[in-house]
């Protein structure tokens, strides 16, 4: 069996690659759904399934982003009621170091995404294609 430290270290990791993969998966699929879209409209052809693919693929998407937020956060609760898991996952001096700095972090990168997406929305007219 392997360490208890080493597992749940682990399952945090493929937890956050899976959030990375869902982030970063509307991109192309945006650009698939705007390519379709237009050699369906140009075709005079319904594109009504790409908009419902398109859809589906996201909600998809998002209830992978939940889980994989919300599956750290019981792997924390789990460590937190094992005494050793605590003294080593949680009560470590560099985790205590670097906890500031990461919420730090995350807080200008959410307000700087932000902006960003205000200032192109604000400044672009954007044109979606109809479902």
């Amino acid at each position: 069996m392997a360490n208890p430290v080493e597992e749940i270290v682990r399952q945090e990791q493929n937890h956050w690659k899976r959030f990375l993969v869902a982030f970063f998966m509307p991109l192309p699929l945006l650009a698939v759904r705007y390519l379709l879209g237009t050699v369906f409209r140009e075709h005079e052809l319904d594109s009504q399934p790409v908009g419902i693919a398109g859809l589906s693929a996201s909600v998809l998407l998002l209830v992978g982003m939940v889980y994989s937020v919300v599956k750290p956060g019981h792997l924390t609760a789990r460590a937190k009621g094992d005494p050793k898991l605590r003294e080593v996952l949680i009560d470590d001096e560099l985790v205590r170091l670097h906890i500031p700095k990461s919420w730090k972090s995350g807080f200008i990168g959410a307000a700087l995404t932000r902006w960003d997406s205000c200032w192109f929305l604000y400044f672009t007219r954007l044109t979606i294609p109809c479902c």
